[in-house]
């Protein structure tokens, strides 16, 4: 699908909502598989965010 969010996020990354952030500042994480778990267990953690 060209154009789609998927296509663009891809090419050029998604921002990371500032309040997820800020949850994760000074963590320090082993690999980039652990950065993204934790990334989502705060996104599906924040009410807004987890309807989604």
């Amino acid at each position: 699908m060209s154009g789609s969010l998927g296509d663009r996020t891809r090419a050029e990354g998604a921002s990371i909502p500032t309040h997820i952030a800020d949850q994760l500042r000074g963590r320090r994480f082993g690999d980039f598989a652990s950065l993204r778990k934790a990334t989502w267990i705060a996104v599906a953690d924040d009410p807004e965010l987890g309807r989604r």
